[in-house]
């Protein structure tokens, strides 16, 4: 199983409808995925019009904490191949109490571990922050990838997201690599959005991804109806552009492998 964690501590540059359309479109490829929804705002399980969830990653993590033996991950199935850890808002609560816990940011990985033979694709949504639920998600992961939205704020603070990342790594002694970044909200009439993405491309090079995910309001339209993008308007430019970022993303994936061998 390959598990990529979706990373920026901004609000608004499209974690949830990346995880969401990236995870729906490897499913509809054939490959089986499990989505984590590890933010206490929930938008990636309300994304799929789930509501009222009477269990959720907060309980798996509550149970870890409690010394409780062969812990399982709560899941819905969405489709076929595509599966839902959903979240709630105690997960706010649930962060404050892994600050005292040994390993706190291996909770996760553990939790994921029985899944490594039955999914191919574990993708996890993070919350708009640097702490210790995005940690636990980068300490779980093999690798990383970066939503950032077209507009000036999101180049704030990008080199130090990087060096958390790196300070993380070398503190934890953990093995995954920063996969690439990727534009979101792209629109090319205004200035300030090709301004951006040669800054992103001078910060990452060769591991920007060509993919603008266009801004669109099916995307939105999407969301409303709790499904993927996929499902509600495969024609539509929000359809095309993840498609062709889950492409590549795959084509990076390839390239990581052989590189390891």
């Amino acid at each position: 199983m390959k598990t990529i964690a979706f990373v920026n501590n901004k609000g608004g540059v499209a974690k949830t409808s990346s995880t969401a359309n990236i995870g729906a479109y490897l499913a509809f490829s054939g490959y089986k995925v499990l989505l984590v929804d590890s933010d206490p705002q929930a938008n990636l399980t309300q994304h799929f019009g789930q509501y009222d969830i009477t269990i959720s990653l907060n309980d798996a993590y509550r149970q870890v904490i409690d010394k409780k033996e062969n812990v399982r991950l709560p899941m819905l199935q969405l489709s076929e191949n595509l599966y839902l850890v959903p979240a709630s808002g105690e997960l706010r609560e649930m962060e404050k109490s892994l600050v005292v816990e040994n390993a706190r940011e291996r909770v996760l990985r553990r939790l994921l571990k029985p899944m490594i033979e039955t999914f191919e694709f574990c993708l996890i949504d993070c919350p708009p922050s640097l702490g210790l639920l995005t940690d636990n998600a980068i300490s779980a992961s093999d690798y990383i990838l970066l939503p950032i939205a077209a507009n000036v704020f999101s180049l704030n603070g990008i080199k130090s997201i990087v060096k958390h990342f790196n300070d993380l790594k070398y503190a934890l002694e953990l093995k995954f690599e920063i996969l690439g970044a990727f534009m979101t909200n792209y629109d090319g009439r205004l200035t300030i959005a090709d301004s951006v993405k040669e800054n992103v491309q001078e910060v990452f090079k060769s591991k920007f991804f060509n993919t603008l995910v266009r801004k669109n309001t099916a995307i939105e339209k999407a969301q409303a109806e709790g499904q993927d993008i996929f499902t509600y308007d495969p024609t539509s430019n929000s359809a095309l552009d993840y498609g062709e970022l889950s492409n590549e993303i795959l084509n990076a994936l390839k390239h990581e492998q052989e590189i390891a061998v």
